[in-house]
């Protein structure tokens, strides 16, 4: 048989060898190098971005605790009498701090429910009357000196600050300025006045006002002045 002779393609094909050209076998070499590179880098990417997410987070903890530490000496400051400046001690005694507090508000404002209305009422009749001057009374009455007149009725109500003053006498000129004069010169700040007059010769005048600091009187004698200023 002549070596030069052609066989077929199909005779010289072995089984588990490629046939492929050599030029192609280098492009699918190239190819697979290719493609491990881009594989390699899509690995270090990840784990990049999970280093960078481990990092937030880490810096996310120690901000929060910060925040936390900061709350603590905060709260700590504001507690009377605290002992230990750890956690758990400025929580419990915080805890008991503001069930104090709690308790004081609840007996000031029953205080304040429970709080009466001093008063004081002054009335002229024919004849003297013992008086009661020791003001314990927060609900009085007292003579003025007997007199031919019924006038002036003069009432007074004290409560915290605010004081309302009535008054009933006859229809003079200047009665209302001599009042309103007495109230304020004894520190006391008027904020409202209504005058009505009654039956003809008489009035009937409601003054309220506001206690100044330095008002010091008591009720029994804010009505003996605004009585004596009358008179």
């Amino acid at each position: 048989m002549d070596p030069d002779a052609s066989f077929p393609a199909s005779l010289l094909h072995v089984p588990g060898v490629s046939t492929k050209p050599k030029e192609e076998m280098r492009v699918l070499a190239a190819g697979g190098k290719h493609e491990a590179v881009l594989h390699q880098g899509t690995t270090a990417v990840n784990a990049g971005a999970t280093l960078s997410q481990a990092q937030e987070h880490i810096i996310a903890e120690r901000n929060r605790r910060e925040k936390l530490n900061q709350k603590f000496i905060a709260l700590s400051a504001i507690i009377p009498g605290l002992k230990k400046a750890d956690k758990a001690s400025v929580l419990g005694d915080a805890v008991l701090y503001v069930k104090e507090l709690e308790a004081r508000v609840k007996a000031l404002e029953d205080q304040n429910v429970k709080r009466t209305v001093e008063s004081v009422v002054l009335v002229k009749k024919s004849q003297p009357s013992a008086a009661d001057d020791d003001g314990s009374s927060s609900d009085e009455s007292f003579d003025a000196q007997p007199s031919q007149k019924p006038f002036p009725e003069i009432e007074a109500k004290v409560s915290g600050k605010t004081v309302l003053v009535r008054i009933h006498c006859e229809n003079r000129k200047g009665v209302i300025v001599k009042i309103l004069s007495e109230i304020e010169s004894i520190n006391l700040t008027v904020t409202n006045t209504n005058v009505m007059p009654f039956l003809g010769s008489s009035i009937n005048i409601t003054v309220t006002a506001q206690i100044e600091e330095d008002f010091s009187l008591t009720v029994k004698d804010l009505v003996r002045n605004l009585g004596s200023a009358l008179s």
